[in-house]
């Protein structure tokens, strides 16, 4: 009895261990969509601000912000005291940036943040200067707001969980901190498992071009992309879905009419800080959408990956637009309204783990041959197996 009973519990424990080296992990561990709140009008739960030295803080001064009803207002005494705030050990994975605003009541002096990782240790000061407006360090406008977005790779942090943000003066003074959060990672928009055609790069280099009537990629569309119809594995596509890059708000869906607005066809703009403001933080556009495709409206918070609409050529041939295109995608970059090429945030994006101006379109005959691999539009999950 007692062998038999052995033998069926060995051959239970031989089945689970087969079952669990084959299984789908059962107990994944969703990591936080979209960006992570840290402050917005009020720190969030979990947030504190009691690792701050040396400085007065107000958490919620009025009449505040750039956007909403409060800011942080925080006094340094003299120079090297910090606002810190702390949350223990909140993963990073799947975001990539540092982004927040912030104005000071002098010009006079600089602000520089650090970010602890979740032992307590920080690597690099980063000065807030050399993020106001270009690639050159500037000076600080008193009682001017200033929207600021740092790489978390800046701070030799991407990816690693942390446990506080901290905000150091050089001088004695007042600053106002608001709408301090940790970005998502921007994925391509297109369908993932395929390759795509890249057929105009950032600055309007490439292929096409040279011989287009009217320049996309400068001025104030510098920071754009294009992809074609055309994937590796499957040719000339139709009904292929627009993705959004990153989750956020829609400021706009639709057409417009004008001489200045209607090359672009069908199209939806992103903010991503989701504050719904066009003039502030990261915002995406997705032009020349087939007509009636379009699956947002305004005001509509998406999340990344959401399907925007249909690949077109909507805004193509019009008056003063030139001859059509062809079918295509046309991705864009603003920050701060802005697109323009010394815009340092936006020198410094990634999109699939590269710089906007890693895209790079090789031409043979006139044409593009430069494929471009994109991943999943997918969760970042851990690998937990609970066997």
């Amino acid at each position: 009895m007692c062998s038999k009973l052995i033998v069926k519990i060995f051959a239970l424990w031989a089945l689970f261990f087969a079952l669990c080296a084959n299984a789908v992990p059962m107990c994944p561990l969703n990591l936080p969509e979209g960006p992570i709140v840290i402050y917005e009008d009020q720190l969030s739960d979990g947030w504190n601000k009691d690792w701050s030295w040396a400085t007065k803080v107000e958490e919620q001064w009025a009449p505040g912000g750039q956007n909403g009803s409060y800011a942080m207002k925080v006094i340094y005494g003299s120079a090297w005291q910090g606002l810190e705030l702390h949350r223990n050990n909140f993963p990073t994975l799947g975001k990539t940036a540092l982004s927040f605003r912030i104005m000071k009541a002098q010009a006079q002096g600089d602000i520089f943040v650090r970010l602890r990782d979740a032992n307590g240790g920080d690597n690099h000061f980063v000065p807030v200067s050399s993020y106001l407006s270009s690639n050159q360090s500037t000076t600080f406008v008193a009682g001017q707001w200033y929207s600021i977005n740092i790489p978390l790779a800046d701070f030799g942090m991407q990816g690693v969980p942390l446990s506080g943000i901290i905000f150091q003066s050089d001088t004695a003074g007042t600053a106002y901190v608001d709408n301090v959060m940790i970005t998502e990672a921007f994925k391509l928009p297109l369908p993932g498992g395929k390759n795509w055609l890249l057929t105009t790069e950032v600055g309007d280099g490439g292929c096409t071009a040279a011989s287009s009537p009217l320049p996309s990629h400068t001025g104030n569309n510098y920071f754009s992309l294009d992809f074609d119809n055309t994937s590796q594995t499957g040719g000339e596509e139709s009904n292929v879905p627009v993705l959004a890059m990153a989750g956020g708000k829609v400021l706009f869906a639709g057409f417009i009419s004008d001489t200045l607005e209607r090359c672009n066809g069908y199209h939806v703009v992103i903010n991503h800080d989701y504050n719904g403001n066009t003039s502030t933080g990261i915002s995406t556009r997705y032009l020349h959408l087939v007509a009636g495709s379009i699956t947002v409206k305004k005001d509509d918070i998406v999340s990344q990956g959401e399907k925007l609409g249909t690949l077109g050529d909507t805004g193509s041939g019009l008056s003063g637009c030139g001859s059509p295109w062809g079918t295509h995608s046309h991705i864009g970059f603003r920050f701060n309204g802005n697109g323009s090429s010394d815009i340092f945030s936006l020198q410094n994006i990634t999109m699939e783990g590269r710089k906007l101006s890693d895209y790079t379109a090789t031409c043979s005959g006139g044409e593009s041959n430069k494929i471009f691999s994109l991943k999943q539009h997918t969760k970042i999950i851990s690998s937990f197996v609970l066997c």
